[in-house]
């Protein structure tokens, strides 16, 4: 599924607002369930959560480290969508 951030991320003197998250199969709904198992800052397990998910970020493919680079609406706005993608339009907030 491919996003525009709301915010985005200032790399390299140019604004970057395109994200690409990873289609959802069983292989990483396990491996997002087992990371949120091991508990710890929430923070963290988020970075670690989109890090499973999301496939690219400003223009190159995602890791952890430009994922912690985003501001928090990013972040939420990321999540949101990948709950959106697991439960579809019946989502309460």
């Amino acid at each position: 599924m491919e996003l525009e951030l709301p915010g985005g991320l200032w790399q390299d003197g140019r604004l970057h607002r395109h994200a690409v998250l990873r289609d959802l199969n069983g292989e990483l709904e396990l491996r997002v369930a087992g990371r949120l198992a091991q508990g710890g800052a929430w923070p963290d397990c988020l970075t670690d959560l989109l890090a499973e998910t999301v496939e690219r970020c400003a223009d190159r493919p995602a890791d952890r480290a430009t994922l912690a680079d985003l501001c928090v609406a990013d972040r939420q706005w990321l999540l949101l969508n990948l709950l959106r993608d697991w439960q579809g339009d019946a989502l309460w907030l």
